[in-house]
C-alpha cells in the first residue's frame, strides 16, 4: 500500500496485467468522522507519503470493501443509513490494512522506497540536463545496482528505462518547436540517439508517430507532462 499525504499527487507505474485502486479521503469527509476511532487512526498514519508492507488479507478485504463500495454508489436511491454505513465500512477496512502493515515496515523497505523517490526527483529536477545514471548515483551516494532494484520495485521499469523515456520526450518536445532547417538527426544526437533506426523505433512505439512526422506537423500542440516519462511500461 503506497500513502500520499496531504496535498500530493499519485504517481504509479503499473506492470502489465497490473490495477491500480486510489482511495482518496477528503478533509470534509475526515473532519465529519472525527469521533470516528478508524478515522483518528488514519489521520495518524497518513501525515507523509510512505509504502506500508501490509498483509494480503488485509489488502484483499479492502480491495473488495471498495469495489463494493464503487458498485454500491452507482445506485440512486441509496438510503444515508447505508452511505453512512459504507463509510464505516470503508474506514474500518483502511484503518484495518494500515495496522496490520505498521509490524510489516522494515527499514530496507523504507530505504528502497525513499532512494526511488529521491532518484525520480532528480531527474525531474534535472530535466533539462538529462542526467545520466553515473550522475544520479553519485549525486545520491549509491550504486547502479542498488538504484536498479529499488526503482523497479517502486516503480516497476528501470531507471535507464525512464531516463530513456525523458530523451524521447525531450526529442519530442523539440521536434514540435524546430526551426525549418533543423533535422531529425540533429535533435536525436543532441540527446544522445545515435542510432536512427533505434530511434525512429523507440519513438514511434512512445509516441505512435514517426519523427519526421512530427517535425512536419504545425508546432501548436501542447508538449506534455515531463511526470508522464513515470507512466510508462
Amino acid at each position: 500500500i503506497e500513502l500520499y499525504g496531504p496535498g500530493s499527487n499519485i504517481d504509479a507505474v503499473l506492470k502489465p496485467g497490473a490495477s491500480l485502486i486510489s482511495c482518496s479521503l477528503s478533509n470534509d469527509l475526515m473532519s465529519a468522522q472525527s469521533n470516528n476511532p478508524a478515522a483518528a487512526l488514519i489521520a495518524e498514519k497518513c501525515t507523509e507519503s510512505r509504502l506500508i508492507n501490509s498483509t494480503y488479507v488485509a489488502v484483499s478485504e479492502l480491495v473488495q470493501c471498495l469495489n463494493t463500495g464503487l458498485n454500491v454508489l452507482k445506485s440512486d436511491d441509496i438510503s444515508d443509513s447505508n452511505h453512512q454505513l459504507l463509510i464505516d465500512e470503508t474506514l474500518l477496512a483502511v484503518a484495518r490494512a494500515l495496522s496490520t502493515g505498521q509490524s510489516a515496515q522494515n527499514l530496507s523497505i523504507r530505504r528502497r522506497y525513499l532512494l526511488a523517490r529521491r532518484a525520480r526527483e532528480y531527474m525531474l529536477e534535472r530535466k533539462q540536463s538529462l542526467p545520466s545514471i553515473t550522475e544520479i548515483c553519485n549525486a545520491l551516494h549509491t550504486s547502479d545496482r542498488t538504484l536498479h532494484y529499488a526503482f523497479k520495485e517502486v516503480y516497476g521499469v528501470s531507471p535507464k528505462h525512464c531516463i530513456k523515456a525523458q530523451r524521447l520526450f525531450a526529442a519530442y518536445s523539440d521536434l514540435q518547436t524546430a526551426e525549418p532547417l533543423v533535422k531529425v538527426s540533429d535533435i536525436a544526437n543532441h540527446y544522445g540517439f545515435l542510432d536512427m533506426s533505434y530511434f525512429a523505433k523507440d519513438y514511434r512505439k512512445m509516441f505512435g508517430e514517426l519523427p519526421s512526422d512530427t517535425l512536419d506537423k504545425p508546432s501548436n500542440r501542447n508538449a506534455g507532462d515531463w511526470g508522464q516519462v513515470f507512466h510508462c511500461s
